[in-house]
């Protein structure tokens, strides 16, 4: 039910953003991924909300080019500058 896979095997711990980034690598340009906690559980709706979101953000003749990902979350941290920022307005 899920195609063909192939599993790496870490030797050695690298830690969690490093497990997420190298653990999917697409294969064209319409390839997706999700990615969750093991101790995260879902809404029934999740998958029709991705779906429909893709259909209206990524599939689309004059999408965004800066269009990287959907979330169903609301971020108030950026992890890479390790600064607090407010989503609404941009203010960091």
């Amino acid at each position: 039910p899920h195609g063909r896979f192939q599993v790496f095997k870490k030797v050695k711990n690298v830690g969690l953003v490093r497990s997420i980034v190298g653990a999917w690598y697409p294969i064209n340009e319409n390839s997706f991924a999700a990615f969750f906690e093991d101790d995260l559980e879902v809404s029934p709706y999740w998958f029709k909300w991705t779906y429909k979101a893709l259909g209206a953000y990524y599939f689309v003749p004059n999408r965004h080019p800066k269009l990287i990902g959907l979330s169903l979350y609301r971020p108030i941290h950026d992890e890479l500058t390790v600064k607090y920022f407010d989503p609404q307005t941009g203010n960091r």
